[in-house]
């Protein structure tokens, strides 16, 4: 994948299996519970180390920090966002699909296709309300807090 020449050596460094499924289990590697895996676990399945905790954790955090996995990283993450953006975006639009059928649908019931037309407008925001905040800075803030408390002062006087 990638090749980093040691300037004091002259050896060429190169990125290997084991590192390469390292990151991949960083990335995508996910444990029992559907949780990203954490460095230590990532390293315990690429290197299948069953070494102690701390000899594990130190070996990871010096992987993190090699920087021929950089750039490796970096590119298995954009990818990964990338996929979770298309999905997310196929299943919005399999679901606007079928909502729309249902609401064309003149066989379906009135109540799912009026269900489906509140969901396909509330998805176009035409419900959505909007509120107009005013921003008051601090001395017109005292200014009227001082009006008002004359006024009830004065009137109950």
């Amino acid at each position: 994948m990638g090749n980093v020449v040691d300037l004091k050596s002259g050896n060429k460094k190169k990125i290997t299996e084991r590192m390469r499924k390292f990151c991949e289990f960083l990335v995508y590697g996910i444990d029992d519970n559907g949780n990203p895996l954490s460095h230590s676990e990532a390293y315990r399945k690429a290197y299948n180390s069953k070494g102690n905790s701390k000899t594990v954790s130190k070996e990871s955090v010096r992987l993190l920090k090699n920087p021929l996995l950089t750039p490796l990283l970096s590119e298995l993450r954009a990818r990964k966002d990338a996929n979770t953006q298309a999905s997310a975006l196929s299943e919005r639009d399999y679901v606007l699909q079928n909502i729309k059928k249902i609401i064309e649908n003149v066989e379906e019931n009135a109540s799912a296709r009026m269900r489906g037309l509140e969901l396909l407008g509330k998805h176009h925001s035409l419900w959505t309300d909007t509120v107009e905040l005013k921003q008051t800075n601090a001395d017109e803030l005292k200014q009227q807090l001082a009006t008002r408390l004359d006024d009830l002062l004065g009137k109950s006087a």
